[in-house]
């Protein structure tokens, strides 16, 4: 039965660059396998911060939604009343979006990459010392 470790070598290798190792690829393919790889690596970087916009959109507009669903039982059945309704329940989901979207901003995505690059950068220096720093800024 194969070692966990191997089987987590083979996932990150399966994962990063595809089936084919790396170094069997042609000239073209590694082209491919980089981009490809250059993608996956930005989705992952960002995640919070696509996990923050969709969170916030879905939030607001749920909240916005149920409004309008209340207000157009209790608005009359003309269609200037039904226009302000939905206008009214516009400006409430963007109020509403940059609100949470601030707050989401603030509380979840900043800290996220704050810890991120706290957290590599003292693994590099301990790593590396300062002499990966090329430009001398100690």
């Amino acid at each position: 039965m194969p070692s966990i470790w191997r089987k987590v070598k083979e996932y990150c290798q399966w994962f990063l660059w595809g089936k084919t190792p790396y170094s069997q690829l042609s000239d073209h393919g590694k082209k491919e396998a980089r981009r490809d790889l250059y993608c996956r690596l930005f989705i992952i970087a960002n995640a919070p911060y696509f996990a923050t916009v969709y969170g916030t959109f879905v939030l607001s507009m749920g909240v916005s939604s149920k409004l309008a669903d209340l207000m157009i039982k209790v608005a009359p059945e003309r269609d200037i009343w039904k226009k302000c309704v939905g206008g009214f329940c516009f400006g409430t989901y963007i109020v509403l979006h940059v609100i949470t979207m601030g707050a989401g901003m603030m509380y979840i995505t900043f800290p996220f990459y704050i810890y991120v690059f706290n957290t590599s950068y003292s693994f590099v220096t301990r790593k590396f010392g300062d002499s990966w720093n090329k430009f001398g800024n100690s």
